[in-house]
């Protein structure tokens, strides 16, 4: 079984960005392909282990995006706790460096 894993930025309940490099940073060590035709990376944290990153691009400037899909991050027994599970440290890294401390984003 498989399952995905969504952040999306709104503000004032409207679609909202942020700099695509905050995922880049969070993400870049572990990227082994980037497919542009359909907006993913795909990252992978050992042999057994890689998901897809879908990022959700502002049409008119790929330097921000609001938001990404992490499709199928590792099931891997050990992996499971979002301490030890890279895809979910990664996620965390996202979304500690877009939200001040109030819960508004930046």
């Amino acid at each position: 079984m498989s399952f995905e894993a969504y952040l999306n930025c709104f503000e004032d309940g409207e679609e909202s960005y942020f700099p695509t490099s905050i995922v880049e940073d969070a993400f870049a060590p572990f990227v082994t392909r980037r497919e542009p035709e359909f907006t993913c990376w795909v990252v992978a944290y050992d042999d057994a282990s890689s998901a897809d990153l879908y990022l959700n691009f502002d049409p008119g400037d790929a330097s921000r995006c609001s938001g990404f899909t992490v499709a199928r991050p590792p099931d891997d027994p050990p992996l499971r706790s979002a301490v030890e599970n890279p895809a979910c440290h990664q996620l965390g890294r996202v979304l500690r460096r877009r939200m001040s401390a109030d819960g508004r984003a930046r």
